[in-house]
Formats: structure tokens, C-alpha cells, sequence
């Protein structure tokens, strides 16, 4: 038996996943610890993330992975890509694009269903609104929710508007009203107020629709907008041939960061076979033989590697949206690329450049990381480029294992 033991609360860099969709079911852990690190949430060479999800795709149950070999998704993907997008109903900010949401609910239909229903002038200022936000963020202590709201100028010229809403969160899913304040304290005369609802399926609020009214001096909501705010974990997928051939990689960043990949994906195939040989995980005989191919007889943990790869996305009903994933290997090494959600109306690649920020003692930074496809579903595709001599670049996908919510697509 392999002697790779996880704590029973360690993230898992997946290569089979947690393989509900792989055929298996899982159980409970044993609680035993060791020393094993705790490994990143999801990284893999044939892009095989199988943990069965409402909000995403189901895998199959060897994992075989879906257009692998496709110009518009290789290296592959844990399941296949939506057809039709869902759409903020935002008009993208670069020559035929719109504005996608991030994840397989019916989330933002709802959203969108609400913008409809208001009055026809309130519903025209709300969109205004809708389309001069461009960042959203919640912060979460206890049930303390503080949200914060970023504005363009609503005239050029002026300064951006920043506003923070504070009130109580409700895990359970009860609607709470927020009140703008300013420095902890509430605003004696708010320009602004709103709503904050989680929407976590099993109760929690990584997921949470927010509402944001503009008010009139009676306190009347003359505009309102939604919005929600998601985070979890990714699941990164790299290429066979750049896991396995890595070493030959000319291109000294290349390397390195093709490296820590690599080693996060062979920790995850340790992981996951370890649980199956205890018997805390159920695989059928060829998943668990794709997963001996994958990282062989060794059990050695490989450094450096990946311990989480988080997501962070936020989308607008009639507006704007936008990620940023960060790959972290503690809380002094972790780096961050942000960008909007963006999709070609007609299908075609999107080559938007992305913002690069926060650094590794791993690898550099990379010199350009440009979004190429969404399937506004939570599927991105990324080409990464690297710093240094030869030109060197890779492609990699993400995809969500955002948590599902109580609003999932109609039978």
C-alpha cells in the first residue's frame, strides 16, 4: 500500500478527482494525518476533473477528456463545453464581445429575470447602472458582510466611485438588507443601499446574489441592479506532453513553471490512488489504471507544487463580469491574473490580455497570459507566455469547481 496518507481536510489536486462522475462513490475519510502536503484543487494532464456537479459537466467514468485535440480547447477539457454561453446581456467592452457568467446554474437567468420585471424608466437608469460597475467584492467575517462596489465616472472626466455596503449574512439563504457606510459606520445620507443573499446549495455563502439600489433622499429606489459574487476552487488542465517532457523545455521559465504543474498533477495521482487503496475512495479497475499510468509506482511527493488554485468571479444581469484565478503555495507565494469574462459573438478566439499581479519564489511571472476562449460556463482557455530566451509558451484550461447553488438549470 502506498504510504501517501491525506488529512481528512486537505485539498486534492485531481487527477480523477473526487470521482463521483468517475464511476466511484466517495467516503468518508478515516481521519488519520500525516506529513503529506496538502495538495492543490485540481490539476491534471488529460483534463479530467470527474467531481459530478449541477453547475458543471459530468466526466467519464475512466476519464477521458473532452477536445483534447481541438484548436479551440486543447489541452483538453473534464467535460464538454457549453454550446450556448450564458450571457450577462452586457455589451463587452472590445468589438463583438459580450460579457459571460461563470458557471452551469440558472443563477444569472434569475438575475436577468429580475432586471426585466422592473419599470420601464427605473429599469433604463438601472441598466446604466448595471454597465458602470467594474469590480465587486465581499468580505466575510462571521456573518459581518462587508461588499464592495467599484463605479466608472458617470460622467468622463470624473472620478471613479467607490461604495461599500455593510450588513449581516445569512447562510441559510434569507435575503438581508445592507446599508451604505463609510469607514464601519453607517452614511447619514445614503446615496446607495442594497441586498445580499447566499446561495450556496448546502447553506454557505461562496456564492451570494447582491443587490445594489440607488436612492433618493426619501430613501425611495429609483435604480437596482444584481449581481453575484462566486468563489472556490479551479482545476487547472496542462498538457501530456509538457508534464512529461518539461526537463527538455529550452526556455528557463518555461521549465520552472511547467515544473510546478507537473509536480502538483503527479501529487494529485498519488493522492487520489492512495484513498482508493485504503478504501476511502470507490474507482472502477480503469480508473484506477489510467491513474497508474499517470504517476507509475513512485509515491514520491514532488516539489515545489501547488497547494490551491482558487477562483474568484463576479458577473453583472446587463453588465459586466470578470475572474481572477490565483495559484498559491502559501500565503507569501501566490500569483494572481485577473481579467474580464469575455466572449466572441461569433465564436472566434478572443486574445484579451490579462493582468498579471503578485509573485512566486518558484517561477517568474510570465510575460503575457492572454484569454483565448470561454464557454461562459466556467471552461476558460489560456495561452501563457513566457520571459527569457527562447521564445517560449504553453496553453492551459481552467474550469470552475465553483460551489453549485440553489438555482440549477430547468429539466
Amino acid at each position: 500500500m502506498r504510504d501517501l496518507v491525506l488529512h481528512k481536510l486537505a485539498l486534492v489536486v485531481l487527477v480523477c478527482g473526487s470521482l463521483a462522475a468517475c464511476g466511484g462513490k466517495q467516503k468518508s475519510a478515516n481521519g488519520t494525518a500525516s506529513d503529506a502536503p496538502a495538495a492543490a484543487s485540481g490539476t491534471d494532464t488529460a483534463g479530467v476533473d470527474t467531481d459530478k456537479s449541477e453547475g458543471r459537466g459530468e466526466g467519464t467514468q475512466c476519464g477521458e477528456s473532452f477536445e483534447k485535440d481541438s484548436d479551440k480547447w486543447f489541452p483538453g477539457l473534464p467535460y464538454a463545453p457549453l454550446d450556448q454561453p450564458i450571457v450577462t446581456g452586457g455589451r463587452g467592452d472590445l468589438e463583438n464581445t459580450s460579457y459571460t457568467d461563470s458557471h452551469r446554474d440558472a443563477l444569472m437567468a434569475y438575475l436577468v429575470d429580475h432586471s426585466n420585471a422592473l419599470p420601464a424608466e427605473t429599469k433604463r437608469k438601472s441598466r446604466e447602472l448595471a454597465m458602470r460597475i467594474f469590480g465587486l467584492n465581499i468580505d466575510l467575517n462571521g456573518r459581518e458582510a462587508l461588499v464592495g462596489i467599484d463605479l466608472l465616472a458617470e460622467v468622463q472626466g470624473q472620478a471613479n466611485v467607490g461604495i461599500q455596503l455593510g450588513g449581516q449574512a445569512d447562510p441559510g439563504g434569507r435575503r438581508t438588507l445592507l446599508k451604505q457606510v463609510k469607514n464601519g459606520k453607517s452614511v447619514a445620507k445614503p446615496d446607495y443601499a442594497g441586498a445580499l443573499i447566499c446561495a450556496d446549495q448546502g447553506g454557505g455563502c461562496k456564492t451570494a446574489i447582491v443587490e445594489l439600489h440607488r436612492v433618493n433622499s426619501k430613501g425611495e429606489k429609483t435604480r437596482m441592479v444584481f449581481m453575484v459574487s462566486r468563489q472556490g476552487d479551479a482545476h487547472i488542465t496542462m498538457s501530456e506532453q509538457t508534464r512529461h517532457d518539461y526537463p527538455n523545455l529550452e526556455n528557463k521559465e518555461a521549465r520552472r513553471f511547467s515544473e510546478y504543474l507537473a509536480n502538483t498533477a503527479h501529487n494529485s495521482c498519488m493522492s487520489i490512488l492512495d484513498a482508493a487503496d485504503q478504501g476511502r475512495r470507490e474507482l472502477p479497475a480503469c480508473a484506477i489504471q489510467r491513474l497508474t499510468d499517470e504517476c507509475g509506482a513512485s509515491n514520491e511527493v514532488r516539489r515545489p507544487y501547488a497547494q490551491k488554485f482558487i477562483l474568484r468571479t463576479w458577473s453583472v444581469a446587463y453588465g459586466r463580469s470578470a475572474f481572477d484565478l490565483t495559484l498559491t503555495s502559501g500565503s507569501q507565494d501566490l500569483v494572481t491574473v485577473r481579467g474580464p469574462l469575455l466572449i466572441k459573438k461569433d465564436g472566434g478566439t478572443i486574445g484579451q490580455p490579462l493582468e498579471i499581479s503578485g509573485r512566486s519564489k518558484y517561477y517568474a511571472n510570465p510575460a503575457q497570459v492572454t484569454l483565448l476562449n470561454n464557454d461562459g460556463g466556467g471552461a476558460l482557455n489560456l495561452n501563457i507566455q513566457f520571459k527569457g530566451e527562447p521564445e517560449a509558451e504553453t496553453r492551459i484550461n481552467i474550469t470552475s469547481r465553483l460551489a453549485d447553488t440553489r438555482y440549477v438549470p430547468a429539466e
